[in-house]
């Protein structure tokens, strides 16, 4: 199976210094970039704010903040921290030890700690360089007494910053085989993400029953963490109808590429087969016509 993730948001997880605040008073190069030069309507992606994270990681059943932005990192095309803070230091630190964070890890720091005699500058910063060099990104911004961002120190070099972060995103590819060992890590995302779309509403408890029926086993409660991390990237969203609550997947495009049901094959009429499926699953659950009325809708939004 072969999954294309172009009809989907690209997103990136931006992590740094504090974003919120006066935005005529940027607190960090984060808050400045984000309020002030409103560089999100020049990227590539979609923004995910460690602060939207933080607020749906309290609905999850994840046991720790580690664990859950390691599953962000997986639907993540990139995660860009910059080290401004101690909180970003402490960040970095903990996204540098582990594997499935690192891999995705881009880092924005400030040029005089270029050479700067530090174990951050020659611990995670140094082994992150020597994987890949264009995953760390020197400027030259200032920050006052205050601790804020000294605006013309960094203004002009905008540009340059927008254009390093398209480019990580750029370098992720666009599809990944199911069944490749080396994708193993996004299977439950794609099972979770294909089933809602296929069935238009669906609950967490009817995916974790269909996967099982097609030789993959994954838990309710795995469903729902793997929903609120791509609600947050915007793939996603919850449909309360009646007295339920459904998972919609919200982008019309179909993220299957080419599937097949016996290695070596291939599915001739995929449309007609959608379409069978789609009507077995209402005709099973009951999905009213108002319902899926309503989940058109609010992928149109």
């Amino acid at each position: 199976m072969s999954f294309g993730l172009d009809g989907l948001l690209h997103s990136f997880f931006f992590c740094g210094g504090s974003s919120t605040g006066s935005p005529n008073d940027p607190v960090s190069l984060r808050h400045y970039l984000l309020s002030e030069r409103n560089i999100g309507s020049r990227l590539d992606g979609k923004v995910i704010l460690a602060e939207a994270a933080n607020q749906l990681y309290r609905d999850s059943s994840y046991k720790d903040l580690i664990t859950y932005e390691e599953d962000i990192a997986k639907i993540s095309r990139v995660i860009l921290l910059i080290a401004e803070s101690a909180g970003s230091l402490a960040e970095l630190g903990a996204f540098s030890s582990s594997a499935q964070i690192k891999k995705k890890l881009s880092v924005l720091m400030q040029q005089k700690y270029y050479a700067a005699e530090s174990f951050v500058r020659f611990g995670p910063i140094e082994r992150l360089q020597q994987e890949d060099e264009k995953r760390v990104a020197f400027f030259p911004w200032r920050v006052n007494g205050n601790g804020r961002v000294i605006k013309s120190s960094v203004k002009s070099h905008v540009p340059e910053i927008v254009k390093f972060i398209n480019e990580r995103i750029s370098e992720v590819p666009e599809t990944f085989q199911f069944g490749v060992e080396l994708n193993k890590d996004s299977r439950d995302f794609a099972v979770v993400l294909w089933l809602a779309g296929v069935a238009q509403a669906i609950s967490a408890e009817r995916i974790s029953e269909y996967a099982k029926t097609l030789g993959y086993q994954i838990s309710r409660s795995r469903v729902l963490d793997c929903f609120y991390c791509m609600k947050l990237a915007g793939w996603m969203d919850q449909c309360p109808y009646s007295g339920s609550t459904y998972l919609i997947k919200k982008s019309k495009a179909d993220i299957v590429d080419r599937f097949a049901f016996k290695e070596g094959s291939s599915l001739k009429d995929a449309g007609r087969w959608l379409a069978l499926t789609q009507a077995a699953i209402k005709h099973e659950t009951g999905l009213s016509t108002p319902l899926l009325r309503t989940v058109m809708e609010m992928r149109n939004e």
